[in-house]
């Protein structure tokens, strides 16, 4: 696991035992780490976020990268839960929403920085520069945000 295995190692583990004890947190990554990743990830999940923020008051990041849920919420959106995609993380967010009559709580933290220079072993600039070229990556994350506006229909 990346966390466990980078610079973050420590302050991962420490945000998972300081909030050990909620009913759903969602960990988003800081404006500090979204600096590494390739522009058509930024722009296609700050969009997601924004119809988010239109409907329910508040942007969350819906393609997030971890959370934590209690056993009591887990049933819950687990039993309602219809998704099976990419999105399926973000229909929770939206069932807990509905459920709860608010969005979970979040964190941002620094341990969801860019992971994938990490499992190709290239230079974050090399593979992120690659990226931002590459028609078919952005196209790819243009299709994966049709199946999170499904989401909010």
């Amino acid at each position: 696991m990346f966390q466990l295995d980078s610079k973050y190692h420590d302050e991962f583990l420490s945000d998972l035992k300081k909030t050990i004890r909620t009913d759903y947190l969602v960990f988003e990554r800081s404006e500090k780490v979204w600096v590494d990743y390739p522009k058509a990830y930024r722009e296609m999940e700050n969009h997601i976020s924004g119809i988010g923020a239109l409907l329910f008051g508040r942007k969350i990041e819906y393609n997030t990268c971890a959370f934590l849920m209690d056993t009591t919420t887990a049933k819950k959106i687990l039993s309602r839960s219809k998704a099976t995609g990419i999105n399926t993380l973000g229909e929770w967010i939206v069932l807990c929403q509905k459920l709860s009559r608010t969005l979970p709580k979040t964190k941002k933290v620094d341990w969801l920085a860019w992971e994938d220079p990490y499992w190709e072993k290239k230079s974050a600039t090399e593979l992120r520069r690659q990226k931002e070229l590459d028609l078919k990556e952005t196209t790819s994350r243009i299709r994966s945000n049709s199946e999170f506006i499904s989401l909010f229909l």
